[in-house]
């Protein structure tokens, strides 16, 4: 809230006080333009009003005036510094200009003054978020909280920040605080919903969000929650009209817009959800690059120098390889930076001029473009996929699996990956316990492999001790992954870099898809036009795994190399 501050200083005059006095009705009326026409005429009489300064900046601001209330502000400050109000309202106008870090700056000053202004230390933990400093959002947010815990609201913007830190089970406690508080309060119960799916709670999840829009059919977050609630459950019909609804609502709705994007592109229609993909870039998780080229829009590249960058993980990394030939073949000089792991093996990426490793020194270039955004640029459809680049791995490096698969005795060679990466949104549904392939092992045709690096790979000491080879020690990065898998008969993995390195390099490859797949993916069928060698073996319901591996183990048994 703002305030307008009343009351001259000293003795002011009878036309002063009547200026003054007209203006705060006016102002309180909300007839802005005459207020501000009246504490003009005043300051002519006392120029150096520090209240009337201060609710003229007051009132420029409502009207959107920013740059001239922001002047009235600093000039109210200039005749009393440190007045805890009015640094609140220029710490509100600088958010609104989105001058984030100092609009926190402001907050903090008014706290400095007054650690008890909850409305400013609200502020600046929202305004920390969205700079992305989860950790100081949380904290500022938590104490406002405690501090207020009979008020609903802070308990939920503690539950906002709690979401984007992706501690879930955190994030649903602060929301049922909020709505023991006020069990009507739509939006606790719209993101109390955003936790139960990612808690893996779909039902609950649909009819928290359902809730939420029953008593605030006008809230376009409801609206796009319970989207994201349908599509946990695969109803992306309904999901469908759930956003849409939304963006009726608010045609600029991110979550929405995203929401949106995911149900075309997996349905197949990537056209529109490309276009809604792009949004990505406006997301709490995105890194944007702040580059000095332009991006490339689709303009004739004969004899410029373009800047492919990766963007995302390995997996999406290496799928989108297959565009640099594409870009090539327009005329450019191709500059590829990736990912160290990827390093070793892209130098074997043919149409690329120079590669460039993540955090190295850019070379200078007329355009960039993330590799992600090559599918859109290039109208890609499933009907249109290019095919994998023709990459093969440095025969040179599968000496060093000698020893291992020396150990295999002529059975069927088996690589396997069941985790991700932790820090991807999805991984809770995709990633696995080690455990589910154990029962592939008991076949006696058959040597399972590990492929699997980081703290998933912990498990194979403790649960399958001597019945798999773990080639994990002898993987520095995806070369020699590559090479491995040139040596294998089959690979079988959860959706991530392997899937796409195997259907890549042309090996067999099974993937193991959750009930709510990656787009890339796909519905409803069991090859990729990304991987002619890739078969998906998706969930036939959420979170059925059993059927899947029973699926599997079948499939495994008539496998010939």
């Amino acid at each position: 809230m703002v305030s307008v501050l009343a009351g001259v200083p000293g003795r002011p005059d009878d036309t002063s006080r009547r200026l003054l006095s007209e203006a705060l009705r006016h102002h309180r009326a909300g007839e802005l333009d005459q207020a501000i026409a009246l504490y003009e005429r005043l300051l002519k009489f006392v120029p150096d009003l520090a209240p009337a300064h201060a609710n003229l900046g007051v009132a420029l601001r409502a009207r959107g005036r920013l740059d001239e209330a922001e002047a009235s502000y600093r000039r109210a400050l200039t005749l009393s510094p440190g007045a805890p109000d009015v640094l609140f309202n220029l710490a509100n106008l600088k958010r609104d200009q989105g001058q984030l870090a100092e609009a926190a700056e402001q907050y903090q000053a008014v706290l400095s003054g007054d650690e008890s202004h909850h409305a400013a230390r609200t502020n600046l933990g929202l305004v920390l978020r969205d700079l992305g400093e989860l950790d100081r959002a949380e904290a500022e947010l938590a104490r406002v909280a405690k501090a207020q815990s009979d008020r609903p609201e802070p308990q939920l913007n503690l539950a906002l920040v709690l979401a984007d830190l992706k501690r879930w089970p955190d994030a649903a406690r602060a929301c049922h605080k909020a709505l023991a508080l006020n069990p009507r309060y739509a939006a606790a119960l719209s993101l109390l919903g955003q936790c139960l799916r990612h808690l893996g709670h779909a039902e609950e999840s649909v009819a928290c969000c359902k809730r939420a829009v029953a008593l605030a059919p006008d809230l376009p977050d409801a609206h796009a929650g319970l989207g994201h609630a349908l599509i946990a459950e695969g109803w992306l019909g309904e999901a469908a009209i759930s956003f849409d609804q939304a963006l009726a609502l608010d045609p600029d709705h991110l979550q929405a817009r995203l929401g949106r994007g995911y149900v075309h592109l997996v349905l197949g229609r990537w056209g529109p959800g490309l276009e809604d993909y792009r949004l990505r870039w406006r997301t709490r998780d995105a890194r944007p690059r702040r580059l000095p080229m332009p991006a490339w829009e689709g303009e004739d590249l004969t004899g410029k120098r373009i800047l492919l960058w990766a963007e995302q993980g390995f997996g999406d990394t290496i799928a989108a390889s297959r565009f640099v030939p594409m870009v090539k073949a327009q005329g450019a000089t191709v500059f590829l930076e990736c990912q160290p792991a990827l390093m070793r093996l892209f130098r074997r990426l043919p149409d690329v001029d120079r590669l460039i490793v993540a955090g190295e020194r850019l070379s200078s270039a007329d355009l960039h473009a993330p590799l992600m955004e090559l599918p859109r640029l290039f109208a890609t459809y499933p009907s249109t996929v290019p095919p994998p680049p023709d990459l093969h791995p440095d025969p040179q490096l599968g000496s060093k699996f000698d020893a291992l698969l020396a150990k295999t005795s002529g059975r069927l060679t088996v690589g396997i990956a069941w985790g991700g990466n932790p820090a991807y949104a999805g991984d809770a549904q995709r990633s696995l316990e080690l455990a589910r392939f154990l029962p592939l092992a008991d076949d006696p045709r058959v040597q399972l492999v590990s492929l699997q690096k980081g703290p998933q790979a912990e498990q194979l000491a403790s649960v399958a001790p001597g019945k798999i080879l773990d080639a994990g020690p002898l993987l520095e990065d995806f070369a020699d992954t590559a090479a491995l898998m040139d040596r294998l008969d089959l690979v079988i993995t959860v959706d991530s870099a392997p899937a796409h390195l195997a259907g890549t390099l042309g090996r067999p490859a099974w993937v193991l898809l959750p009930f709510t797949p990656y787009w890339f993916w796909l519905l409803d069928r069991e090859d990729s036009p990304w991987y002619p060698s890739v078969r998906l073996f998706r969930q036939p319901k959420r979170g059925d795994w059993d059927a899947v591996f029973a699926r599997v183990a079948t499939e495994l048994q008539a496998f010939e190399r």
